[in-house]
């Protein structure tokens, strides 16, 4: 993609291991405004507190984006990704990026004027799209014009905890799935789970996906929270609220959010799994 060829590629190409880097470590100054429940919920020093409806509202200290193009039943954005040789391949609106949400670097608008989010990513894989020579990217472009961009997202909770386990899932998307691992860098599935809770305040051990399903307690999917796990054999993630989730995937797309009713369209999960406690 000759565009892109010319736009600071030594500064893109650094920025690929410093913001993998950067990112490594989830959190931040969170701030939690708290628009729903009784008095007592949770409330950052300095935060301010909107009351109105509709949950807890999280203030996150970096942007997701959300592909707005509509196709058929879900939303799509046009993409592009840099192969290994430093050329650039289109990955377009047939190849269906349809995440719920992507996590923000920085933005960039290439030498043609076309304005794009650069997304954090560690992946082979771009929704059906395969890089056709296997190598790995680190970022994936998405186009300004096919994607909504916050820095909020509504969490129906006012438990700090669940509320700490969502900004912490949310905060890891675009980092690498790696066999055996458990963070803070690259996970596996339950690795990430295990990171996650861990790193949210909830102590559960590091054990299999299949050994995390005997965790907790197994709830309905009408009863699940903000902050659980959901899970089927040889898989596991984190609930994040509104039938979306996040897990580390596998190696061609690394941690990712996701859509239950997305995800079960070629796999169903089997467990839902409060191990909060509330």
């Amino acid at each position: 993609m000759k565009r892109f060829g010319r736009i600071l590629a030594s500064a893109v190409l650094l920025s690929m291991s410093l913001c993998m880097e950067a990112v490594a470590a989830p959190g931040g100054a969170v701030t939690i405004i708290r628009t729903g429940g009784d008095s007592q919920g949770p409330q950052v020093s300095g935060g301010p507190v909107a009351p109105s409806q509709g949950g807890t509202v999280i203030e996150l200290p970096f942007k997701l984006v959300t592909p707005s193009h509509f196709r058929g039943d879900y939303n799509v954005a046009w993409g592009s990704v840099q192969r290994a040789d430093g050329s650039w391949a289109d990955v377009s609106y047939d190849y269906a990026i349809m995440n719920p949400y992507y996590r923000v670097l920085r933005e960039e608008t290439d030498s043609t004027g076309v304005e794009w989010y650069v997304c954090a990513a560690h992946a082979t894989k771009a929704g059906d799209y395969f890089t056709d020579d296997g190598s790995f990217y680190n970022e994936l472009w998405l186009k300004k014009a096919d994607c909504t961009e916050t820095n909020t997202v509504t969490v129906n909770t006012d438990n700090p905890t669940r509320l700490k386990i969502v900004e912490t899932a949310l905060s890891t998307l675009g980092l690498p799935y790696q066999a055996g691992a458990s963070g803070p860098d690259s996970f596996d599935c339950s690795g990430y789970v295990y990171y996650v809770m861990n790193a949210s305040g909830v102590a559960v051990p590091r054990t299999s996906s299949d050994g995390m399903l005997g965790l907790g307690r197994n709830v309905s999917y009408e009863e699940l929270k903000p902050g659980d796990i959901v899970g089927r054999s040889g898989h596991v993630g984190i609930y994040i609220g509104d039938d979306k989730f996040v897990h580390a995937s596998e190696t061609v797309t690394g941690v990712i959010s996701d859509t239950i009713a997305m995800y079960s369209r070629t796999n169903s999960f089997t467990n839902y799994i409060n191990v909060v406690g509330d």
